[in-house]
């Protein structure tokens, strides 16, 4: 996380498979909010996302399909993940 407040180039997203459980989706946002750590739930994001800053419109339809991409792999999200994931902007499918 040390360069999360760099450059959205560090990662190319499709070099990352998709998340397989709420942390690992979690911690990829959390890279791409700038936020100062990962965070372990979508929750927690929302909550800490005025440490970072929203990612530019292009990584953010990027972060939606990887959650279509996670949420078609069988990734399921509680009511309040969903909900975290609304404000950010995403939604899980």
């Amino acid at each position: 996380m040390r360069y999360t407040k760099v450059s959205d180039a560090v990662i190319d997203m499709a070099d990352i498979p998709p998340p397989e459980n709420e942390r690992e989706l979690s911690w990829l946002l959390s890279y791409y909010w700038h936020v100062n750590n990962p965070y372990d739930s979508a929750v927690e994001l929302a909550n800490a996302r005025g440490q970072g800053r929203s990612p530019a419109p292009h990584v953010l339809r990027s972060l939606q399909w990887v959650c279509e991409s996670a949420s078609a792999r069988g990734l399921n999200l509680s009511v309040d993940s969903q909900d975290a994931l609304q404000s950010l902007g995403l939604r899980n499918g």
